[in-house]
């Protein structure tokens, strides 16, 4: 089944799958979506008329088990 968005769309969080892996977090990648992810099981999912510019772990303070994540986007 393919999604189509007729406004950007952003999707992101702890998704519990990794890249590469078993499963694989990429499988989850829709059409007409990119994905990237912080190394680990933090991903964010958007339209193509965005482009990843950088991402950048911070620490949570032991308020989770997993570090912030600060991701920009631009659109394309």
């Amino acid at each position: 089944m393919g999604y189509a968005a007729s406004a950007p769309v952003i999707v992101a969080g702890d998704m519990n799958l990794r890249y590469p892996g078993s499963p694989n977090v990429q499988d989850c990648n829709p059409s007409g979506f990119f994905r990237k992810g912080d190394s680990d099981v933090q991903h964010v999912f958007a339209t193509t008329g965005f482009a990843f510019s950088s991402g950048t772990k911070f620490d949570m303070a032991g308020t989770t088990d997993h570090p912030g994540w600060l991701v920009t986007l631009s659109l394309s």
